[in-house]
């Protein structure tokens, strides 16, 4: 964090920069700062892109890049059709959202119909036949969830078919993206998954992503990095 300066634009606010340099560093020291900034520029030319995701104010996260899935046709996030995230939550973390979301009770009462690899290793899933999204590794279950950010019907949240026609933007959690029911001929008839949260947001307000490439092609999301060249 010492190599950050700011620079007035007059000589008269040198000593305002100068106080605002400080409290600058030391709101990046109380916030962690530095340790983000290393992660991008470790991951940076090894994956090609980095992804920073907000969280309220102060907090922000490097994002796994396993985990995430957009739209790679497009240029950047912002113009993304889509963005999902999945999380792979504990029993403990999905009771702590008890008090924020919907549904986790349902989620964590169905759990043993769930999903379940034994052995379970980071960054990598496998398994046979999906069930509401979990995965089990050497010491807890864990379960999918799914956060997605675009377009989709307003009437998806007022539930009114007048809405149907209008598009907003905003952010789905699920549990049970993928599981669906089947009749005998294997036919799709209806969805298993669970809706934990939902809500329209502003895009320009609360888009949450910052983004950063080492190399850009055309016709790519994803950067290329020096591993890739």
């Amino acid at each position: 964090m010492k190599e950050f300066r700011l620079v007035g634009l007059v000589p008269e606010q040198d000593h305002n920069v100068s106080m605002l340099e400080k409290e600058l560093k030391h709101w990046m020291k109380r916030n962690k700062w530095s340790k983000l900034l290393n992660e991008v520029v470790e991951q940076l030319p090894i994956q090609g892109s980095v992804v920073i995701r907000k969280y309220g104010d102060n907090e922000a996260k490097v994002v796994d890049l396993r985990y995430l899935y957009n739209d790679q046709a497009a240029e950047s996030l912002a113009t993304a059709r889509y963005i999902i995230l999945k999380d792979l939550m504990s029993y403990t973390e999905m009771y702590k959202m008890s008090k924020v979301w919907d549904n986790v009770d349902t989620v964590l009462e169905n759990f043993e119909n769930y999903r379940a690899v034994v052995g379970y290793d980071e960054g990598t899933l496998g398994g046979g036949n999906s069930g509401v999204g979990a995965v089990k590794n050497n010491t807890q279950n864990l379960v999918e969830v799914f956060t997605r950010f675009g377009e989709f019907p307003k009437s998806w949240i007022t539930h009114k078919e007048s809405d149907d026609n209008e598009l907003v933007w905003g952010k789905f959690i699920v549990c049970g993206a993928d599981n669906v029911k089947k009749n005998d001929n294997n036919q799709i008839i209806g969805e298993n998954g669970v809706i934990l949260w939902a809500e329209e947001l502003d895009k320009d307000k609360d888009f949450p992503f910052k983004e950063v490439h080492y190399k850009k092609v055309k016709g790519r999301w994803l950067g290329v990095g020096i591993v890739e060249m």
